[in-house]
């Protein structure tokens, strides 16, 4: 929160907050090629040759190509035919982690910062609560998709701020954050449900994803379906049985803004089935489950949920 009347600004931020200044790469050491790791790296290409040629693949059309560099160090450890142009498909997200991890560090945490242009008076903020996105993913996958212990410390700090109530917005200020869009070159419509797909936003919750828990019943009749993050907002329609051991797994999900729908059948020798599924409105899940989690806490927001680029809230 930032008071008004000229006092010291007091910042109530994320779980994941942190200083995370950007630092410029230092090349530290150089590398000679690692002979060793280059022969075993060449013995699993072969394999892998081996086992598509025997499956009918031409030998001449099987490339690879492999760099492997130690981070900021000059020179490869391993070098075959690394100048071939190749896709990279998942590949990628190994160049992006490397820039992210020489550019930003170790360290690097994101930030998301709780703002208003007034302090709390008898527990009532009485204006908006506008919070700055920072690109947070809010997701662990130790969690298996719940949020709420990540907003939590957040949570905490307002209430120790004395807000009890908000009689405002709950303004949601992406900034320099583009809209969650596909980007071009991603997979046709028919995937943009999948996880990989999830879209990429300033605010989102549990990675831009819906996580499905299906459990068998102990004996045949409706099972068990457990839907996060809870406060999704959604819709829930669910319609899925418990049938006998050893018949087919078959279990289906859609999911969109105003409805979660999950139907099928679990046969009682599967123990449990999960799944996520990439939320088309990453900006709408943060603001629903944010308000669900202040909620919980005794925190009430009063107004809508709204966007507000540039709103003004502090400094």
């Amino acid at each position: 929160l930032w008071p008004g009347g000229g006092a010291d600004p007091v910042e109530a931020s994320s779980a994941h907050e942190a200083e995370a200044g950007e630092t410029t790469p230092e090349v530290v050491a150089s590398n000679e090629t690692h002979a060793g790791l280059t022969s075993e790296i060449k013995g699993i290409v072969r394999k892998f040759v081996d086992r598509a040629a025997a499956k009918g693949a031409k030998r001449s059309g099987c490339h690879v190509s492999v760099l492997v560099k130690e981070l900021c160090v000059d020179g490869p450890l391993v070098d075959l035919d690394a100048d071939r142009p190749m896709k990279p498909a998942s590949n990628l997200k190994l160049a992006t982690t490397a820039v992210a991890l020489a550019l930003l560090g170790a360290d690097a945490h994101f930030e998301t910062h709780f703002q208003s242009s007034v302090s709390p008076v008898g527990g009532a903020l009485t204006g908006d609560l506008i919070v700055r996105a920072g690109g947070d993913p809010l997701f662990s996958e130790e969690l298996d998709g719940a949020v709420k212990p990540l907003l939590a410390p957040v949570v905490q700090q307002l209430k120790a701020a004395g807000v009890e109530r908000v009689t405002g917005d709950l303004v949601l200020d992406l900034h320099a954050f583009a809209d969650p869009l596909p980007a071009p070159g991603w997979p046709s419509s028919s995937q943009h449900w999948k996880d990989y797909c999830a879209l990429s936003s300033g605010f989102t919750a549990n990675g831009g994803c819906i996580s499905l828990l299906v459990q068998p019943a102990s004996a045949q009749g409706p099972a068990s379906v457990t839907i996060r993050p809870r406060g999704h907002g959604a819709r829930v329609e669910v319609d899925v049985r418990t049938i006998k051991r050893g018949e087919p797994l078959d279990l289906k999900a859609v999911v969109s803004p105003s409805l979660i729908k999950v139907w099928g059948e679990i046969p009682q020798d599967v123990k449990e089935w999960t799944g996520r599924y990439a939320h088309p409105d990453p900006v709408g899940l943060f603001g629903a489950v944010l308000r669900h989690a202040l909620q919980e806490e005794g925190v009430m927001v009063e107004g809508e949920t709204k966007l507000g680029r540039g709103a003004i809230g502090g400094v």
